[in-house]
């Protein structure tokens, strides 16, 4: 029985102008959690904040907020929907013998004959566009293969050895996990198959969605002219970049940012965010972690300017990051906000200034006291920004050890007063996993 359901007709029209500076062009992308129009907005400015070789490449891109009415809060996020490498996707086509045709409109149909029940075209891809276009914004070229598409392969794949070997992933779960491994892309998938050639529908039934990439907003509310958000490029061990912060670092590195306008949405608010208030307010990250609490002391920084009588509790901010002088972000900033009140406590961890590596952790425990007291007698709201599999967990283990060290509890009741913190909206978590 033939898998495939979906049926494309090339017409000899060709489109190769993909005006991705309209609005309609994105009606297709995904835009999970979206709680505001799409916007197409250019960029006012770029500043690279680290320069050193041995850390991570750190970016601000100031996006301009003409036209947008949205009232975001500090702590939110936006959507950025990025295209795919072009470079990549033009391999990718070239792979699969339909360069040629990858700028010619193709209208896709569902096939008359097919048995499948309820079939459909995917809501991601348009019935009328050019496999160019939908390769480089419609479709997710860079994630792993499933089982279901990796055995709609094996009628595609002419060679013997390739055939076996695509038949024992599809029925061994550790094989298919450990080619999952070395073969994460599409790209690299057809590579170790040279011999297979399915057509383009099989794919497109089969694709999922370009999702959007979320970035906090690293600038307040009341800046009403622009909209900040600070990242690193992601850059992983094959040497290839992440989809969007590789399509933001090119944009850089190519000066084109006239031409190129940034289409984002605001995500759904969460408990993430930060209102003025007199309970004091402890601030932990890591890294690019730093980022909303940029928006935190910023607006904290702004109302207290325009109104004298604002009464604010005190915020303290615990930053950790590798060196002192190569990638502590926003360094003058920070030091800015302690010299005009914004900030009340400033503690610095650097995990690579000496032998003996110090994280934030560390720093908590010193000052564990002072913890306790700010969390339990003083209602403070806790804040942690880092990444979900170090910082967090770090941080939650430490918080737990101040309870019993500080607060006279054993285990399992520093646990429990804990999970009270958090179900009281006391203790709230951004995390990453990059």
């Amino acid at each position: 029985m033939d898998s495939n359901y979906l049926k494309i007709t090339f017409t000899e029209q060709e489109q190769r102008d993909l005006n991705n500076n309209c609005i309609n062009s994105f009606q297709y992308r995904s835009k999970p959690f979206i709680n505001s129009d799409l916007y197409l907005t250019t960029i006012e400015d770029i500043k690279r904040l680290t320069t050193d070789t041995e850390v991570k490449t750190v970016y601000q891109y100031d996006l301009s907020r003409k036209d947008i009415e949205y009232q975001f809060k500090p702590g939110d996020t936006i959507g950025i929907l990025p295209p795919n490498n072009e470079e990549e996707v033009n391999r990718l086509l070239l792979r699969l013998n339909y360069e040629s045709q990858s700028h010619k409109i193709y209208k896709l149909t569902i096939l008359e004959q097919t048995t499948k029940k309820n079939p459909s075209i995917p809501k991601h891809v348009p019935e009328n566009s050019t496999l160019y276009s939908i390769f480089l914004n419609n479709i997710d070229i860079r994630l792993p293969p499933k089982k279901v598409f990796l055995k709609s392969l094996i009628k595609y794949t002419t060679d013997t050895k390739e055939l076996e070997l695509l038949e024992k992933i599809c029925s061994s779960s550790s094989d298919y996990m450990e080619f999952l491994y070395s073969h994460k892309t599409l790209l690299s998938l057809f590579n170790a198959f040279p011999s297979c050639f399915p057509p383009v529908e099989i794919i497109l039934q089969h694709s999922s969605p370009l999702h959007p990439r979320y970035f906090s907003i690293a600038s307040s509310p009341l800046e009403t002219d622009i909209l900040s958000i600070i990242f690193h490029v992601v850059e992983y061990d094959n040497g290839t970049k992440g989809v969007c912060t590789g399509w933001l670092d090119k944009l850089y590195k190519n000066q084109d940012i006239k031409n190129t306008k940034i289409p984002f949405y605001f995500r759904k608010s969460g408990d993430f965010n930060y209102t003025i208030s007199t309970e004091p307010t402890v601030l932990i990250a890591t890294g690019t972690g730093i980022v909303p609490f940029r928006s935190f002391l910023r607006h904290k920084e702004l109302i207290e300017r325009n109104e004298e009588q604002s009464k604010s509790g005190d915020v303290l901010l615990y930053y950790g990051c590798r060196y002192q002088d190569r990638d502590f972000l926003l360094k003058e900033e920070i030091y800015n906000f302690i010299k005009n009140g914004t900030l009340t406590k400033l503690f610095t961890s650097f995990s690579r200034e000496s032998t003996k590596k110090c994280y934030v952790q560390h720093e908590l425990l010193k000052n564990g006291s002072e913890i306790v007291n700010l969390l339990l007698n003083k209602k403070a709201n806790l804040f942690i920004c880092g990444n979900a599999k170090t910082t967090v967990k770090s941080v939650r283990e430490t918080i737990i050890e101040c309870f019993v060290l500080y607060g006279l509890m054993d285990k399992s009741s520093a646990e429990e007063q804990l999970t009270i913190l958090v179900k009281n909206k006391k203790f709230l978590v951004d995390n990453y996993w990059i």
